[in-house]
């Protein structure tokens, strides 16, 4: 990446490598016998982030697009669905189900705290006849990562439909799909993936797809309809248009070359370079005597946010771009002009980015007026590492 663009230490787009940029000047048709080939890699590399035997697919749009289209197609609209909400995206979830009229039961959390099982079950046992339930994995807007783990557990044993927000921790903390009984996960591919932005793989669980076979309802849209979607892989992929519309074909080639180097390196080296780098990057921060939004049981692995007074973020996210050429983000919903946040995934969640984060995160803030030492922050972050 040329010198004079900023080092993107943000949620999202995260930076991408110089190999994914040369991939995204790559150019196809999306049909015929190459892109079929492309195509059908990516899918398949796709499962195995996901760790799904069912479909993956690659749905080209930003991603509050794919979580809509995932709530319409999860349940239809005399079916209950279970909300977890525990911050803005959950939020926007939300909205999106409301507008389409789904029957929703809600759980809310406030910003910084944690959807835990025990919130579940309480919910559930207040509503029997809830058929399927949606959470956010890792909470952008505070940095929470919830206990998916966990709280699929307590989904399992109610047989609901499970629908997962795993935008922002896709490539970067583990999902599986198959046996955490979830049955449909979006994905991102320029976040902690390390892609271009664009496309959204989406995981679909056999049992979804038999659901959807069987499934009456009128639709509420024609392209955001999974068994159009369907129609395509099943009557068009032969000559490999396996897709009801054309396709960002660039997008979806960078998306082969990130897949293939987290592929490559490894999912568990990959989400433990995440896990350590991130802890690594708070202890720092805790070093400069600051205060992180999301306890540390649920810390997120991708992104981290900061509580600051009034008006600093602005300042500290002007000063870190202009004198540093670094660009971290501010706060959504209820905490926007009350944090930064900071994203350290994909090819960023490594040593020197991180450092050279922490060290203009430092001087931009002395130069503020806090009395942090950026001496002892490097020092707790290497220490950690």
């Amino acid at each position: 990446m040329a010198n004079d663009h900023p080092l993107l230490m943000l949620p999202g787009p995260s930076q991408p490598s110089e190999e994914v940029l040369k991939a995204a000047a790559s150019i196809l048709p999306h049909y015929g016998r190459e892109w079929k080939k492309v195509h059908e890699e990516t899918v398949k590399l796709a499962k195995m982030v996901f760790k799904t035997s069912g479909e993956v697919i690659l749905f080209p749009t930003p991603g509050f697009l794919a979580i809509e289209t995932g709530l319409i197609n999860l349940v239809t609209r005399e079916e209950k669905i279970l909300m977890c909400v525990n911050g803005y995206f959950g939020e926007t979830a939300l909205k999106a189900a409301r507008t389409h009229k789904r029957n929703i039961v809600l759980l809310e959390k406030d910003y910084g705290e944690a959807i835990t099982p025990e919130d579940v079950e309480k919910a559930l046992k207040e509503n029997e006849d809830v058929r399927a339930a949606f959470v956010v994995y890792n909470e952008t807007s505070t940095a929470v990562m919830n206990p998916l783990r966990e709280l699929c557990k307590v989904f399992k044993e109610h047989d609901l439909l499970v629908m997962v927000d795993a935008i922002s921790i896709f490539g970067g903390a583990e999902i599986n799909m198959d046996e955490w009984g979830i049955d449909l996960c979006v994905g991102y591919a320029s976040k902690a993936l390390g892609g271009m932005p664009g496309i959204c793989p989406m995981g679909i669980s056999k049992r979804l797809w038999k659901i959807l076979d069987e499934r009456t309802a009128e639709p509420d849209a024609w392209y955001l309809d999974f068994r159009t979607w369907k129609k395509s892989i099943e009557e068009m992929s032969a000559w490999g248009h396996p897709h009801p519309s054309s396709m960002p074909t660039h997008t979806v080639i960078a998306l082969h070359k990130a897949l293939k180097r987290v592929i490559d390196e490894g999912l568990e080296n990959v989400y433990k370079r995440h896990s350590v780098f991130s802890a690594a990057f708070r202890n720092a921060v805790k070093a400069m005597n600051l205060q992180l939004v999301a306890p540390e049981e649920y810390a997120s692995p991708t992104i981290t946010a900061i509580r600051l007074p009034e008006g600093i973020p602005k300042k500290l996210i002007d000063g870190m771009l202009d004198n540093f050429n670094i660009m971290i983000s501010g706060g959504l919903g209820k905490l926007a002009g009350k944090i930064v946040r900071v994203g350290h995934m994909g090819f960023t969640a490594r040593r020197d980015h991180i450092s050279r984060t922490i060290t203009a995160l430092g001087y931009t803030l002395k130069e503020l007026g806090f009395n942090v030492s950026v001496d002892a922050a490097l020092k707790a972050f290497y220490d950690s590492i």
